[in-house]
This record gives structure tokens, C-alpha cells and sequence, in this order.
């Protein structure tokens, strides 16, 4: 399950991201797992990943930008991030591999696909906890009939959520040895009007 709130970004500085996100955690484990967030104790590994240290079945992971938070649940490692369309070129070269840049170039640099590359490489290293140490451009994804795919990381599956309000979201689950051709996870989009604590 992916939740997505999204909200006025005319004031949406980063108190209000964290804000937005904390409420969207609330409702979440509230809808997911009947709990209630003060109920659950939160850490983080020693790189920064969340985990509910009591909880240990539940696999979830949290993004944010201007105007839009992002949360997925998982009953394996996940990873999510959100990311607002912007104009990108000044860190391209350090991002993409160059199969991705060749990619990128037949579109006309759209920021779109760059966001796209961008987004799934962050969720990819959210999953496995790591963040991108190993630096983005050592990473490569290729598209098979409109799928994204990690080359040389067969135990990754991605989906990329519909587009809307100006951001991109891609979403990583860890599939192990049992790896999936296809992922199609619920989503929910909702206002911060909708939001139910």
C-alpha cells in the first residue's frame, strides 16, 4: 500500500513537509494496523532508515517534497520517494549512468524522465537500507515494456505510481530469491482534508 498526501506548497517549507508526513504516518499505521504512531517506538538503523522496533514485521518507509509526503507499507523491505518535477541539469551527469543518459538525451532532457531515473534509485537504496552510499551512477535501470528494471539486481521490483500534481513517485520491494516480474501496489491519494487521525 502507497499513501500519498498532498497539500498546498505555497508555505511548504521543510517544518511543514516533516508535519504533513508525521500526520500521514498517523493515519497510515492507524488504517494499516489498527496502532496509533505514539504507540509505536521509532529508531533508525545507523543509516538513518525507520523502524518500529516492536514491530518488526512491519516494513515501511516515508518521502517528501514541496507539497506532497509519501508512505509505503510492506510485509518485506520497501522503499518510496517522491520527488517535484524541477528543472535538474546541473547534477544529470553525477546521477545517471550512461545507458540512463542516452535515455534521457531521446527525450529531449525531459525532467520528467530524469526525475524518473532519480526517484527509482532512491527508493532502491531506501529499501535496502543503504542508502546511496555506492553513488547513484553505479546504478543502472533499463525500461522492458514500459517496466523499470535494476540491472544486475534481480531481487528488486519497481512501480512507478501514476504521475500527478507535479511529482514523481517510484516504490522498491525487496523480493529476495523469489523475485517478481510485475508489482502493482494499492494507492491512495489524499488531501491533507481527507486525512483521518
Amino acid at each position: 500500500m502507497i499513501y500519498r498526501l498532498f497539500y498546498e506548497r505555497d508555505d511548504a517549507g521543510p517544518e511543514v513537509e516533516r508535519e504533513m508526513s508525521r500526520k500521514l504516518m498517523q493515519m497510515g499505521f492507524l488504517q494499516m494496523y489498527g496502532l496509533h504512531l505514539e504507540e509505536i517506538r521509532l529508531e533508525r538503523n545507523a543509516l538513518g532508515k525507520p523502524f518500529a522496533i516492536d514491530y518488526p514485521e512491519i516494513h515501511f518507509n516515508l518521502s517528501h517534497c514541496a507539497g506532497c509526503s509519501a508512505l509505503i507499507f510492506g510485509d518485506g523491505p520497501v522503499g518510496v520517494d517522491v520527488e517535484r518535477i524541477r528543472p535538474h541539469k546541473a547534477v544529470v551527469r553525477r546521477a545517471l549512468s550512461p545507458e540512463e543518459m542516452r535515455l534521457l538525451e531521446a527525450s529531449g532532457f525531459a525532467d520528467e524522465v530524469f526525475f524518473t531515473f532519480w526517484t527509482l534509485k532512491e527508493c532502491y537504496g531506501k529499501a535496502v537500507g543503504a542508502g546511496l552510499l555506492a553513488g547513484m551512477k553505479n546504478l543502472s535501470f533499463s525500461f522492458e515494456h514500459d517496466v523499470p528494471r535494476l540491472l544486475d539486481h534481480q531481487e528488486a521490483v519497481f512501480f512507478l505510481a501514476p504521475p500527478g500534481h507535479g511529482v514523481v513517485t517510484a516504490a522498491c520491494r525487496l523480493e529476495g530469491k523469489r523475485s517478481a516480474e510485475t508489482w502493482t501496489p494499492v494507492v491512495r491519494d489524499i488531501t491533507d482534508e481527507d486525512l483521518i487521525l
